[in-house]
């Protein structure tokens, strides 16, 4: 009976395991994917300021 609820355990740990770094790649592309997307528009806000101040 031991060795049947330790099989169970280990299969049930594995498959958390395997939820949480899918949770965790999700996580981390969604972060880095943000990070891009502020890069970028703290790229673009300069030229932006600059031509609001070149219109007044």
């Amino acid at each position: 009976l031991s060795s049947i609820s330790a099989k169970g355990f280990k299969k049930t740990t594995y498959k958390h395991i395997r939820q949480n770094n899918a949770q965790d790649f999700l996580h981390s592309s969604r972060v880095s994917a943000m990070i891009v997307l502020k890069s970028r528009s703290e790229m673009q806000s300069p030229t932006i300021e600059k031509d609001n101040s070149y219109q007044e």
